[in-house]
C-alpha cells in the first residue's frame, strides 16, 4: 500500500521532460503550437483546436486528442524571450495538478508565473481528468501517448476511491490489484526505484497534521498522513538502492497547497538545473 507518485506530496508529480519546438504560426493568432515532427506517432494525431490568450505569458491551448479520446486542456507559459525567439527549441517543464483540481491549478494557487519569469522553458500544465493519474488506462484514456514519456500513479488504495469520477471503471486503470498486480507493479515507483538513478528526483511529504502554513482551528489530515507513511517508506527504497534524491520529509503539515506551493520553492533550485542540462 505504498504511493507511487512521491513527488511534491500529495498527488502531485513534477517532471522535467525534454525540448518542444514550436512552429510559426499566423501574425496575431497567438503562441505557435508545438511541432509535430518533435512528437513520435500517435501523439502526432493530436491538434490544437482552440486557444486563448490569458494574459501576460499564460495561453490556454484545447487539443483533439485521439488517445484520449476527448479534447484535453493545457495551460501554457511562454518563456519571456519566446516572441524574440519564435523558432527555438526549449526545454519543457511539465506540472500536474492532482486528483479533483484542473490544468488551472498550479497558476491559481502557486507563484509560478512570478517563479518562472526567468525561466528559459516553456512550462506545460495538462488537464488529467478529475482523478489525475496521467497513465495508460487498461479501459480508458492513453494519458503516455497524449504526453509521452510522462506519468504520474496513484497508490493502489486510491484507483478504487478516485478513478470512477468520471463514471470509469474503477478497474479500469491498472486492473485488480491482486490479479493484475504485475501491472500495478510497472507503474509503482517503489518497485521500479532502481531505475530512477538518472532522474533528479525530490520527495516531499506532510504528517496530516496542522503546521506553520495551516489557518487557525485546522484539523489532522488522514490523506496526509497515509501520503507521508508512502513516502517515507519510497525514501526509505530509495537509500536501501543509493538512489540520490533530494528529501523534505517536513513533519507537520496537511494536504493543502500551502504546501506544494513551498515545496515548489524548495526544489526549485534543482527543477531549473536538471532542465538546463543538455541531453544526452
Amino acid at each position: 500500500m505504498r504511493w507511487l507518485g512521491a513527488f511534491l506530496g500529495a498527488l502531485l508529480l513534477l517532471l522535467v521532460t525534454g525540448c518542444g519546438a514550436p512552429t510559426e504560426s499566423a501574425p496575431g493568432s497567438g503562441p505557435p503550437s508545438v511541432s509535430q515532427a518533435s512528437t513520435p506517432t500517435p501523439a502526432s494525431q493530436q491538434r490544437i483546436a482552440d486557444r486563448r490568450h490569458v494574459g501576460g505569458r499564460s495561453w490556454d491551448l484545447i487539443i483533439d486528442s485521439p488517445a484520449v479520446g476527448n479534447q484535453v486542456p493545457v495551460r501554457i507559459l511562454l518563456p519571456a524571450q519566446y516572441e524574440q525567439r519564435p523558432q527555438q527549441r526549449w526545454p519543457v517543464l511539465v506540472l500536474l495538478h492532482g486528483c479533483c483540481d484542473s490544468y488551472i491549478s498550479w497558476t491559481r494557487s502557486t507563484d509560478i508565473e512570478k517563479l518562472a519569469a526567468n525561466l528559459k522553458a516553456l512550462v506545460v500544465m495538462p488537464d488529467g481528468g478529475q482523478a489525475g493519474f496521467y497513465s495508460n488506462w487498461l479501459d480508458g484514456p492513453q494519458w503516455e501517448i497524449f504526453r509521452p514519456r510522462t506519468a504520474a500513479a496513484p497508490h493502489r488504495r486510491i484507483p478504487g476511491q478516485l478513478a470512477g469520477r468520471d463514471n470509469a471503471n474503477p478497474l479500469g486503470l491498472w486492473g485488480d490489484p491482486a490479479k493484475q498486480a504485475d501491472v500495478w507493479k510497472r507503474h509503482n515507483p517503489y518497485d521500479l526505484a532502481d531505475q530512477l538513478r538518472s532522474t533528479a528526483l525530490f520527495v516531499a511529504a506532510g504528517n496530516g497534521q496542522p503546521g506553520p502554513l495551516n489557518l487557525k482551528g485546522a484539523v489532522s489530515d488522514s490523506i496526509e498522513s497515509s501520503i507521508g507513511q508512502q513516502n517515507r517508506a519510497f525514501a526509505r527504497r530509495l537509500d536501501q538502492l543509493h538512489v540520490p534524491v533530494q528529501i523534505d520529509l517536513y513533519g507537520d503539515g496537511t494536504h493543502n497547497w500551502v504546501y506544494w506551493q513551498r515545496e515548489l520553492h524548495r526544489a526549485w533550485s534543482m527543477i531549473t538545473a536538471a532542465l538546463m542540462q543538455k541531453p544526452g
